[in-house]
């Protein structure tokens, strides 16, 4: 018996359907205690994830043996979009890259071994980061770790998109991550570079955040903290139950 594609909705019906999606991943973070700042419950509201995250890894095998089975949906297509579109807006972390591929590049299947190179964060991380660093608009920010570019376009939409410079170790990811923020209309300064270099060129910064952990305060980006501001980062740390956090 062949299989039939499943009917494609319309445009609109996508875009309701992630509009809905997306309000429901914003009630729970409010549910669970997790978002209580109403500026960055609008901007969570207001960016759609579905375009920086168009394609994502899930795994298909059952943790062992080797080599892992990871299949690729892609939200483009019909037999896909449910699942795709429901892990996005799970709130779970989206593994988005392997083995540093082009994005432009990759092709829907399953395919086995390699790592994962690039992902977005589990959304409540986010979300509390975000909410430590005290978002207000007009702010400068610096975001060191820019992935898909989800947390950038969260902060874009509460301080500014010409305010924030976020840098990206992939320049793969770099390149996908300005284009799709762009598609968004937030025109966000993306840059390919380490992360704990900054970025000295649009210094200083009011905001600083790091989207992954340091094994110590980057001298280099310590110095483009601007006078009052405030910088959050996750330390590595020797014992797992402490988290090493320096605000």
């Amino acid at each position: 018996m062949s299989h039939r594609p499943s009917p494609a909705p319309s445009p609109a019906a996508e875009l309701q359907e992630a509009a809905q999606a997306r309000q429901a991943m914003v009630d729970r973070l409010e549910e669970q205690e997790v978002l209580t700042d109403p500026l960055l419950r609008d901007a969570l509201l207001s960016v759609r994830r579905e375009v920086l995250l168009p394609r994502a890894y899930v795994r298909r095998d059952a943790g062992y043996p080797e080599p892992v089975v990871r299949q690729l949906l892609d939200g483009a297509h019909p037999d896909d979009r449910q699942e795709w579109l429901e892990l996005i807006y799970s709130g779970a972390s989206v593994l988005a890259q392997r083995n540093g591929e082009a994005l432009d590049g990759q092709v829907r299947g399953r395919v086995q071994g390699g790592h994962i190179t690039s992902a977005a964060s589990v959304v409540a991380m986010t979300v509390r980061m975000l909410q430590d660093l005290r978002l207000r608009p007009g702010q400068s920010y610096l975001e060191l770790g820019a992935g898909p570019g989800y947390s950038a376009a969260v902060t874009a939409r509460v301080v500014g998109a010409s305010r924030v410079t976020a840098v990206e170790r992939d320049a793969e990811m770099a390149t996908a991550a300005a284009r799709r923020l762009a598609a968004l209309g937030l025109e966000v300064e993306v840059v390919a570079g380490d992360g704990l270099d900054g970025h000295r060129e649009r210094a200083p910064y009011e905001r600083i955040g790091f989207t992954f952990s340091v094994p110590c305060l980057p001298v280099k980006v310590v110095e483009q903290l601007a006078e009052g501001g405030l910088m959050l980062a996750h330390l590595t740390a020797d014992s797992p139950s402490w988290p090493g956090l320096a605000w």
